[in-house]
């Protein structure tokens, strides 16, 4: 059951867009963050969208599992995931 918890986590990250692997890109390197954080984080990768969409992306990771709230801020449920985007795309 994990393992197919991990191949559909998996499958979900590949399945979104460059401002959510981003959002992902941010939490997994730097995590636990908070919100302000996570926004700083992103732009600095790059990312161009405004903290509403930083918000938007953070919610659809949640809800595909890829993310959780813990006592420190939002991090990833699974560290051996990575984003499928390249490192300066």
């Amino acid at each position: 059951m994990q393992r197919a918890n991990e191949r559909i986590r998996e499958q979900q990250l590949q399945s979104l867009g460059r401002g959510h692997h981003l959002v992902y890109r941010t939490i997994r390197e730097h995590g636990p963050l908070q919100a302000v954080e996570i926004h700083e984080h992103y732009e600095a990768l790059g990312g161009s969208n405004s903290r509403t969409a930083t918000l938007k992306y953070r919610q659809k990771l949640d809800e595909y599992d890829l993310i959780e709230q813990t006592v420190d801020g939002r991090d990833v449920v699974d560290e051996t995931l990575a984003s499928p985007l390249r490192k300066h795309a």
